[in-house]
């Protein structure tokens, strides 16, 4: 029992008020050492931050939280059922968003500066503890494209290859040399084209580094796909690797790879660059498109049907979709946008098209050229 010894009387009407002054500093410390010895993880994250337990250790994420006048990802969809595609351990500093770009006039930078600030804010509120890597390509170097990097947390970093060949094609010389000089930092990696790729939700949650996965380019549930009796991608092929493989890829009713988006975990994106570097063809590779058809021959070449690369094809679903024309939903009054046959926000879309809402829908608002 603790005494005080020569305890003085004070007047009853302050007693009350000087034990609080007294106790309540004690107390404070008493609970925070308290805090500290048997929680010392949550003086460290905020009460909005969650925990996702793996076989490696505990992590903690930040759920999405990005909203501007068109969007707000807080009241997108992703409880029950639609929270079942997030099934891996969250966005880490092991994990690499890598995209390219490069300017060779003004108005590229124009047109896409829009879309631009829209990727990289969703992916600082997405995947903010991801390493998020621009390659900016040899040509014309912008402030706004720097600031806008700069506020939204991704690093860019020029690279100075060569300036032949088109940016869509030399891109994967820096992609590869990138993951090279970086090895053993990362643990799973997005490639993606920068401009037009838009990451609402926690995207490094939803596959392991075990995985490779290719998205095709299908509306939901794998319906509409493209294949290469469309114009622009048989000419692609015509071009590249002559008439008799147009006609093979396009008789055979190849779907369409887009060549925008590989996933999976770093050894095996590294090995599909390796293929796709050493398959450039320098006499071809400065004509748009190249590499659009460049990266179907690859993947048809090595990867199609073979089952010692145990690959996914993504064609539509929740977790990815290169494009959601008639099945997404926009809510103008709640900002929000999900797949009406499931209720479901997606995770990540490169375009969409929905009644009231459009991200670099391109071309594809309109009919398809399809050969007869």
């Amino acid at each position: 029992m603790f005494h005080i010894k020569n305890r003085m009387r004070l007047p009853f009407s302050t007693t009350p008020l000087s034990l609080v002054l007294i106790l309540s500093p004690m107390l404070l410390c008493f609970l925070i050492s308290f805090q500290l010895f048997f929680h010392k993880e949550t003086l460290f994250y905020s009460s909005s931050q969650r925990q996702f337990r793996s076989d490696d250790g505990l992590y903690y994420y930040t759920p999405p939280h990005y909203n501007d006048s068109s969007l707000d990802v807080r009241n997108f969809v992703y409880t029950g059922v639609c929270n079942k595609v997030f099934k891996y351990k969250p966005n880490n500093r092991r994990d690499l968003w890598l995209t390219a770009v490069g300017f060779r006039d003004e108005l590229y930078w124009q047109n896409i500066k829009k879309d631009t600030r829209l990727a990289f804010g969703l992916s600082q509120s997405s995947i903010p503890s991801a390493d998020r890597v621009s390659l900016l390509l040899e040509g014309l170097q912008f402030d706004e494209f720097y600031s806008a990097a700069k506020q939204y947390g991704v690093r860019v970093e020029v690279v100075k290859f060569t300036k032949d060949g088109q940016d869509a094609t030399r891109r994967f010389l820096a992609y590869l040399d990138f993951l090279k000089k970086n090895k053993g930092k990362y643990d799973r990696v997005l490639i993606s084209d920068q401009r037009d790729v838009f990451i609402f939700a926690d995207f490094f949650s939803t596959f392991s580094q075990d995985d490779l996965i290719f998205a095709a380019e299908c509306e939901y549930g794998g319906v509409n796909c493209i294949r290469f009796d469309e114009i622009n991608n048989f000419k692609a092929i015509e071009q590249a690797y002559g008439v008799d493989e147009a006609n093979r890829f396009k008789n055979n009713r190849s779907i369409l790879i887009n060549v925008g988006t590989v996933f999976g975990g770093v050894d095996r994106v590294e090995k599909y660059l390796e293929r796709m570097v050493s398959n450039i063809d320098e006499k071809e590779w400065g004509r748009w498109y190249y590499d659009q058809a460049l990266h179907n021959h690859v993947f048809y070449t090595y990867y199609y049907n073979n089952k010692l690369e145990n690959i996914t094809v993504e064609t539509c679903t929740q977790r990815f979709c290169f494009r959601e024309k008639n099945t997404i939903v926009y809510n103008k009054v709640r900002k929000t946008l999900k797949t009406k046959n499931t209720g479901c926000s997606p995770v990540l879309r490169h375009k969409i098209a929905a009644k009231g809402f459009y991200i670099d829908a391109d071309w594809y608002k309109g009919k398809l050229n399809i050969i007869k």
